[in-house]
């Protein structure tokens, strides 16, 4: 059983750094975006693009296989860029679609509990000036 063990190590060996510094990358990212009273909207920018892309294009070449996974989460990222910080700015409006989808969702899946009025009023201020809102 041990020998097998090693083997497999050993045969999985150069599959663990790229796994590593991706991991790293999108936990960092996790992390930054998680801690809404520490930024506010401009410099948690800053601090994601310095912090996460930056690197990210830089040790794009490191992550093997793991290298398109890294261009397309670069992709998605820009795509949303113009509203992705803008809910930093305003207090305790939700960050994650699921935290919005308790106060934004239709009626039928609401399952009786009413959206929060305050809270619908902060999205759509924040929604608006940010440009995100069709």
């Amino acid at each position: 059983m041990l020998r097998l063990l090693r083997h497999g190590l050993a045969a999985t060996a150069p599959l663990w750094p790229p796994i590593q510094t991706a991991y790293a990358l999108v936990h960092h990212a996790a992390h930054l975006l998680a801690t809404p009273d520490a930024l506010d909207g401009a410099a948690l920018r800053q601090a994601y693009e310095e912090q996460v892309l930056a690197p990210m294009r830089t040790q794009q070449a490191q992550l093997g296989s793991l290298a398109g996974a890294a261009a397309h989460f670069q992709k998605v990222t820009a795509s949303y860029w113009p509203g992705l910080f803008c809910c930093y700015d305003v207090p305790d409006l939700p960050r994650t679609n699921n935290d919005l989808s308790s106060i934004s969702a239709p009626p039928a899946t609401w399952s009786g509990a009413r959206p929060d009025a305050r809270a619908l009023r902060r999205l759509w201020s924040c929604a608006e000036p940010c440009g995100w809102w069709p």
